[in-house]
C-alpha cells in the first residue's frame, strides 16, 4: 500500500491560497505563443499503492490569453519538480483584448509508479515543496 504525507502546499503568508475553491482542470495544448512558467499555488498528491498523481493549481487569466501549453517534469533523485507553462493561443493573433479576470486553474500530473521511499514534490513559484512516503 501507499502512504501519505504532506498535503496541499501553502503559499507565502500562510492560509489556503486557493480560497477553498476547486480549479478548472486543464489539459495541456502544446504550441502556445511564448509559454512561461506559472506560479503554482497548491500541490495535492493522490497515492494509490505506488501510483502517484498530483493536482497542481494556480491563478491565471482566461483563454485565449492564458492557455496551458505543457508541464515540465524533472526528476532528480527522490525529488520531482513540476513546472506548468502557459502561453497565449497563437490562432487569435495579437488582436484580442485580455480581461483582468483571475481564474483558478489546475492540471493533473501523472507521475506513474514510484519506488518506495520518501519523495519530495516541488513546483514553480513560491510554494514550499512537500514530501510523500511510498511504502
Amino acid at each position: 500500500g501507499g502512504g501519505g504525507g504532506g498535503g496541499a502546499g501553502v503559499g507565502v503568508g500562510g492560509g489556503d491560497p486557493t480560497g477553498g475553491m476547486h480549479p478548472s482542470i486543464e489539459t495541456p495544448v502544446p504550441g502556445q505563443r511564448n509559454p512561461v512558467a506559472v506560479n503554482v499555488q497548491a500541490l495535492e498528491p493522490s497515492i494509490d499503492g505506488r501510483h502517484v498523481t498530483v493536482l497542481l493549481s494556480w491563478w491565471s487569466g482566461p483563454a485565449p490569453c492564458s492557455v496551458l501549453d505543457s508541464v515540465d517534469v524533472v526528476r532528480d533523485g527522490m525529488t520531482i519538480t513540476m513546472t506548468p507553462r502557459e502561453g497565449s493561443d497563437p490562432t487569435v493573433g495579437g488582436q484580442v483584448a485580455c480581461p483582468a479576470i483571475a481564474m483558478l486553474r489546475g492540471t493533473i500530473v501523472d507521475l506513474g509508479e514510484l519506488e518506495p521511499g520518501t519523495w519530495t514534490l516541488a513546483s514553480s513559484g513560491d510554494l514550499a515543496p512537500i514530501t510523500i512516503t511510498i511504502d
